[in-house]
């Protein structure tokens, strides 16, 4: 009998015993196990996993290895004339691959617009259908469909939202999100120039948080913003006559 013993590093998936794999695969998952480092990483040679498991014909062990490969519980790095090498993944760990795995393959969405669209419980040939409607609207189309569909569909959302995103129903929602994403940008390269000096028609303003102001009047921020590709023209027109005068 061999005393010898051995620290089993990594942790046993509980699915395993519920996979459809034989008994063998499943035994020999825990073999392997026993010889892994921390990152469930091994390498032995083919006969010492036969001396460990107990098992004399070398196709048995071939077999059970090419079940497990097959099922994800175990990556074989095969590598001619050395040791293969065997990863094995924990369920967590097996699950997170096999979904990232997953979706790189089915998918052209973005991951943050795909983790949206999961609460509708879209099946398959939806999903490909919102891949057509991104590639030719873009993100913000299946965005403003998505809030719409949140606000009005009280059941059957899945259908609903397919057909806000065919007829169009969220174009106003749509233009109202351009609007506010065209304003949030307008404020933050309004605030780049905060504290700089211009003249209008002549007059000196001073740019600050509340809008452009003069000693005699002002311009409120909120109403520069609402038309910001006139003012921006207008202020930048202004600093780069400026700079080039100071020249």
């Amino acid at each position: 009998m061999n005393s010898k013993s051995y620290i089993i590093h990594t942790i046993f998936p509980i699915d395993l015993f519920q996979a459809e794999i034989s008994v063998t695969a499943k035994y020999l998952y825990f073999v392997l196990s026993s010889f892994a480092n921390q990152d469930g990483v091994c390498f032995p040679r083919l006969a010492t996993i036969k001396e460990r498991a107990g098992i004399k014909n070398d196709k048995t062990i071939v077999r059970a290895l090419k079940e497990l490969e097959r099922a994800g519980f175990i990556e074989v790095i095969r590598d001619r004339g050395k040791h293969n090498v065997y990863k094995l993944f924990p369920e967590r760990e097996r699950k997170e691959k096999n979904e990232n795995k997953e979706e790189k393959k089915r998918s052209v969405l973005p991951s943050g617009l795909l983790n949206e669209l999961r609460d509708f419980e879209l099946n398959e040939s939806d999903i490909k259908k919102i891949e057509g409607i991104y590639v030719k609207r873009g993100e913000e189309y299946i965005r403003s469909a998505i809030l719409y569909t949140k606000k009005r569909a009280k059941e059957n959302k899945s259908a609903y939202l397919m057909q806000t995103l065919l007829k169009d129903w969220a174009a106003k929602e749509r233009k109202e999100m351009e609007r506010q994403n065209a304003f949030e940008k307008a404020k933050q390269e309004y605030k780049q120039l905060i504290g700089k000096t211009v003249l209008i028609d002549g007059k000196e303003y001073r740019i600050s948080d509340d809008g452009v102001i003069s000693d005699k009047d002002a311009i409120p921020s909120g109403y520069i913003w609402e038309d910001w590709d006139y003012w921006k023209a207008v202020l930048l027109k202004s600093l780069k006559e400026q700079s080039f005068s100071e020249k």
